[in-house]
């Protein structure tokens, strides 16, 4: 709902009919691109996911559920870097720092996607503090996948303290899953 300040008001205390169903539109294109990028995320295509949550990020720079998808697609692409893969490379969207597609400098470091991951869930924490327990958990996996055992379980610690005092924000009114009424509209969806 980021972008739109009533949306979650119209959603949950109705509003004009012509902004409801405005509103429940656009946020129903936008629950589906965040959905198509957890397909991609678990049929492990990260990039397509990274494009996707770029895609969302460009109107909806502060979308909490995008941020998170960002974060985790850039540490699933760290992993599997490989600066022999220019296939893979050239599928990232424009939109990714923009030195990742010159061919007149070196190819993309893995450390340079982990910095990226990182800085995007430092500004997540810095917008939602009182959500910070999921970018704690990426930010385990990040340290992690850099081999960083020790700092990994500082973040995993952290976020299992945090977890219980946010238990109320993270799980709000207007749950992800629930909010997609397109979900609704088929036996599979529901």
């Amino acid at each position: 709902s980021q972008g739109y300040p009533n949306l979650e008001y119209i959603i949950i205390d109705g509003g004009s009919t012509d902004n409801s169903v405005k509103y429940m539109q656009e946020w129903d294109a936008l629950c589906l691109v965040k959905d198509k990028a957890y397909l991609d995320l678990y049929g492990g295509n990260p990039i397509d996911a990274y494009n996707r949550t770029e895609e969302i990020l460009k109107t909806y720079p502060e979308n909490r559920e995008a941020l998170l998808l960002k974060s985790l697609a850039l540490v699933e692409i760290a992993s599997n870097f490989s600066p022999a893969a220019d296939s893979s490379m050239a599928a990232l969207s424009p939109s990714f720092p923009a030195d990742l597609n010159n061919e007149s400098k070196p190819k993309q470091s893995i450390s340079e996607f982990f910095v990226v991951a990182e800085t995007t869930l430092d500004n997540y924490i810095q917008l939602y503090p009182a959500r910070s327990a999921p970018a704690l958990v990426l930010k385990g996996l990040l340290y992690r996948s850099l081999g960083d055992n020790a700092k990994a379980i500082n973040f995993f610690d952290q976020a299992s303290v945090e977890y219980p005092r946010q238990a109320a924000a993270l799980t709000d009114l207007l749950d992800s899953y629930k909010s997609r009424a397109y979900l609704n509209r088929s036996a599979e969806g529901k």
